[in-house]
């Protein structure tokens, strides 16, 4: 009878070593896809092809490209087409916020419909019309894998 709970007591007592571990290891693992950059708790990809700001948006709609914040992550490029458009001034995603960051004289062009974020001036906004070419920003979620669901989704 020993020699055959033995077994069963030992498989158990290595499963729950494994879940104590597990869960005092329960962290969040950043997880942007390759070619992407971590900044706060999101990631971005910075498209550099210039394009007009209706080719920006379709790229939108499948990479989630030209969302609202992405002028935080300017870095070292002139300018950049940020998801900001006239119609009350809201975000590609159709969301409004209170947050502007306007240069001193923009708004400043009833033909000027789209924001674009000016790295040299600490990125400060300017509106330009939609059909000048430039590059864009994508962003997205940050993926967090932790440690303990995976290790508790291969327990179940």
């Amino acid at each position: 009878v020993k020699v055959l709970l033995r077994p069963l007591i030992s498989h158990h007592w290595i499963q729950l070593l494994f879940r104590i571990f597990c869960t005092s290891l329960h962290f969040p693992v950043p997880l942007c896809p390759t070619g992407w950059s971590e900044y706060g708790n999101r990631c971005f990809l910075f498209q550099s092809t210039e394009t007009d700001w209706a080719t920006a948006e379709v790229q939108s709609q499948k990479n989630q490209c030209l969302r609202k914040k992405t002028v935080d992550v300017l870095s070292g490029e002139i300018q950049a087409w940020i998801g900001l458009y006239r119609n009350s001034w809201m975000w590609v995603d159709g969301s409004n916020s209170s947050f502007r960051h306007w240069r001193a004289s923009e708004p400043n062009g009833s033909e000027e419909n789209c924001a674009t974020a000016v790295h040299a001036d600490a990125g400060q906004w300017e509106d330009w019309p939609c059909s000048w070419k430039m590059p864009f920003f994508c962003n997205k979620n940050l993926s967090n894998a932790s440690l303990l669901a995976s290790a508790e989704e291969e327990a179940l």
